[in-house]
């Protein structure tokens, strides 16, 4: 490992360690970890996809650790939960204060949805109710997304 990437994770280690302090949560190296593979991710992960990626690094953590540090990083304002069924949750860093996506039933993807409409729409929503806004999450399950309808089109 170069001097440079080194200094990079050192650097990285840093940033997170002080917003895991500002959220007032402990620092422990399972939380680093976890912290550091929803900051990489691609997409949004089950706990058990962050076990995997932990194992693959060599830094096996348990399930348990797992789901009790996602609960906190929930409760801290640093993760969004999207419950996608009766049984999965999918996490996420939390980068807005809204969250809309689509979940294909078919296959699994989601999709992120930006749209400053449903945003204005929901804020007037609360005003006319006389509450305050703080965020909202909006899960759309669709039955099949554009990948799916593309391949069922091929196969025909």
């Amino acid at each position: 490992m170069g001097l440079m990437r080194i200094m990079q994770d050192r650097q990285e280690f840093n940033e997170i360690r002080d917003t895991l302090r500002q959220a007032n949560i402990k620092v422990t190296h399972a939380r680093l970890v976890i912290y550091r593979i929803l900051k990489h991710a691609k997409r949004e992960l089950t706990a058990y996809d962050i076990e995997n990626i932990s194992l693959q690094m060599n830094d096996r953590i348990n399930i348990g650790t797992i789901y009790s540090s996602l609960k906190l990083f929930q409760t801290a304002g640093l993760l969004q939960r999207y419950k996608v069924d009766m049984e999965q949750s999918l996490f996420s860093l939390k980068q807005f204060d809204h969250y809309a996506r689509f979940i294909c039933n078919h296959c699994g993807a989601i999709e992120a949805l930006q749209d400053h409409e449903i945003d204005q729409h929901i804020k007037t929503l609360c005003h006319n109710k006389q509450a305050t806004y703080v965020s909202f999450s909006l899960i759309i399950q669709i039955e099949s997304c554009d990948k799916c309808n593309d391949k069922s089109d091929k196969n025909t």
